[in-house]
C-alpha cells in the first residue's frame, strides 16, 4: 500500500472495531489509551473517530497525563524530508493542531453532557 492507502485502511479498521464494540478507553500494556496514541501521532481523523465512539478525551494514562497535557508539552514536528525514502510522506498534525482539536471536542462533549443533564437533547 502507498502511505495514503495504508493510512486510510488503518482509519477504516479503527472505525470498524469501534462499531463492533471495542472499548475506546482500553489501556495498552504501556498504560496509554488510543486517544493518547492518536494524539502523540497527530492523527486528527482517528481522534475524531474515537470521540464519536464515546472515548473519554480526558482519560489519564499510566503516568497520570491526559492526551491534551501530553501534546501541550510536545515540541513541533520536524518537516518531512525533501529527499529520500520518506520525502513527501505526510506526517501527523502539529501538536498545537492536536491540542486545539482536543479542546474543541471536549467543549462539544461538555455541552452535550450539560444538555442531557438538563433534560435537553444535544444536537
Amino acid at each position: 500500500f502507498p502511505f495514503s492507502h495504508a493510512e486510510s485502511f488503518r482509519i477504516l479498521i479503527y472505525d470498524q472495531e469501534l462499531e463492533a464494540g471495542a472499548n475506546p478507553d482500553a489501556l495498552t500494556p504501556d498504560g496509554d489509551a488510543a486517544i493518547h496514541i492518536a494524539a502523540k501521532d497527530g492523527k486528527l481523523d482517528i481522534i475524531r473517530i474515537l470521540a464519536d465512539a464515546g472515548a473519554k478525551l480526558d482519560i489519564a494514562n499510566a503516568d497520570g497525563k491526559t492526551a491534551l497535557e501530553i501534546v501541550e508539552k510536545m515540541p513541533p514536528r520536524e518537516p518531512p524530508p525533501l529527499t529520500g525514502a520518506l520525502a513527501g510522506i505526510p506526517q501527523g498534525a502539529q501538536p498545537a493542531e492536536v491540542a486545539a482539536l482536543l479542546r474543541e471536542l471536549m467543549q462539544v462533549g461538555d455541552g452535550e453532557q450539560q444538555a442531557s443533564t438538563n433534560g435537553d437533547r444535544a444536537e
